[in-house]
């Protein structure tokens, strides 16, 4: 009996350290997205808008300048983690975005590199399609709500919509923060974008977003880690989002690749 429980005990052992083992790999990017043949070499642009707040006006300059390119398509991939409870699992994204319009995310969670869980999540139209292996979620009122607010915190990688959309406004918080209103139905939301004093840049995205049920709205949070420029524009590279209530990041996202103005229609329709 001692030597059963001996070997029990290995074994079990064993696979948690090959458990545990497999959650250490990163899987490897998602191929480069498509170029688009007929899109042009340079980015159109337009001048930067007047009327915005001091810290806005500053984080246009900051992140791009005088000049704003027209961003109609935005393509971004990377890698990070998300957490499931205790546990924290390796996994790669890519996220489609008609710029202000709607957007697609393919999400794989995975074990050795290997995808173990994958979700398909769209915002179109106001309306929102969740798919994971357990359940899907088509058109639940208070997921739409949600997408709509992700619709707008993720236009931080592609930042000039935050600023020429005429759907938008901004209002300054004080000196280093602003309130972008958007959109949703016939009412509005809004984020509160905080600003670091020093650079000029977001620090943090903060929003009351719903939760579970339509009428449970939680503080929730995407935190800027580290900017990079990518394609002559400044976005953060590395960031994580946060419920408050539960008091740790629930994805780490590390940004490696954005293209602008490529082809999504295979994802997103345009209508």
């Amino acid at each position: 009996m001692p030597n059963i429980l001996i070997v029990l005990v290995s074994g079990l052992a064993a696979l948690l350290g090959a458990g545990w083992l497999g959650l250490r790999f990163l899987p490897k990017p998602f191929a480069p997205h498509p170029a688009d043949p007929e899109a042009p070499a340079d980015l159109a642009s337009v001048d930067l808008p007047d009327g915005l707040p001091a810290p806005v006006r500053r984080y246009a300059k900051v992140t791009i300048g005088d000049r704003l390119p027209v961003v109609r398509t935005a393509v971004i991939s990377g890698r990070g983690w998300l957490r499931f409870g205790p546990v924290t699992v390796p996994a790669r994204f890519r996220f489609y975005h008609l710029a202000g319009r709607s957007y697609h995310h393919s999400m794989q969670a995975t074990w050795f590199g290997l995808p173990i869980l994958r979700v398909e999540e769209s915002y179109h139209r106001g309306r929102s399609l969740f798919k994971m292996p357990f359940g899907t979620l088509d058109n639940d009122p208070a997921t739409n709500r949600a997408a709509c607010m992700g619709l707008w915190a993720e236009s931080i990688w592609l930042p000039t919509i935050l600023f020429t959309d005429p759907r938008v406004r901004w209002e300054a918080e004080g000196d280093a923060a602003a309130r972008l209103t958007y959109p949703y139905g016939e009412i509005e939301d809004s984020l509160l974008f905080r600003f670091d004093p020093a650079s000029g840049l977001p620090v943090e995205i903060i929003g009351m977003r719903n939760r579970g049920k339509a009428e449970e709205f939680i503080e929730w949070r995407n935190v800027a880690l580290r900017w990079q420029t990518l394609n002559a524009i400044q976005i953060p590279i590395d960031a994580e989002t946060i419920w408050a209530d539960q008091g740790y990041a629930w994805a780490r996202w590390r940004v490696e690749r954005v293209d602008y103005n490529v082809d999504v229609s295979a994802r997103l329709p345009e209508g």
